[in-house]
């Protein structure tokens, strides 16, 4: 790692439909984000910590008033959160 350059570290994942409540509310397939605090110590170095997860979900809207042209959106919805712990490798 470098100095880092931005307080976060984006992560990106492809996943498969994911199921979490009953009634019907899912994560869809495609990808899902990650945002993680990313941060450095004088004694600790670089640390990672908690974050949130989103999803993007795509909406299109008309652009123009004639109804020509169509910009497609994806709009991020939060639908979790990201913990990140150290672990020490022998």
């Amino acid at each position: 790692f470098e100095e880092p350059l931005y307080p976060y570290m984006l992560l990106s994942f492809d996943c498969n439909r994911i199921e979490v409540a009953e009634g019907g509310y899912h994560i869809p397939k495609g990808k899902l984000f990650a945002e993680v605090k990313h941060a450095r110590g004088s004694k600790s170095g670089h640390v990672l910590s908690d974050g949130k997860l989103s999803f993007k979900v795509t909406k299109t809207y008309k652009a123009d008033l004639v109804g020509l042209s169509q910009a497609t959106i994806g709009e991020p919805t939060i639908c979790g959160r990201l913990q990140t712990d150290c672990i020490e490798v022998a």
